[in-house]
């Protein structure tokens, strides 16, 4: 009987991490599509939300990495292109494909 309410405590606190996590997403997606165009700001919801959503949807974590970069770049925002340098780093590092990257 311990047992079993063990693991279903264990199964209950788990659910409820990645629901936490998938709240924090949406709300930093809201966040974002009410950013301005074009600012410090929405390079900043762009990092943050490629942390949250970066092993849950990597397609959409890719393409946020490279429209933030390209903000970043054009805003010469150093700092953001670091983080997300940084971020994009630990995507190939996820895809265990960090050494073609580097040696290209």
């Amino acid at each position: 009987m311990r047992k079993q309410l063990l693991l279903f405590s264990i199964t209950v606190i788990c659910y409820n991490l990645l629901l936490a996590q998938q709240k924090v997403a949406d709300s930093l997606q809201s966040l974002l599509a009410g950013a301005s165009p074009v600012g410090y700001s929405r390079i900043n919801l762009i990092y943050e939300l490629t942390r949250e959503i970066r092993r849950n949807n990597p397609k959409r974590a890719d393409s946020l990495i490279e429209a933030g970069l390209s903000l970043s770049e054009e805003l010469n925002y150093k700092a953001g292109t670091g983080k997300l340098l940084i971020i994009k780093a630990v995507r190939y590092n996820d895809k265990s494909d960090y050494l073609l990257h580097i040696i290209l």
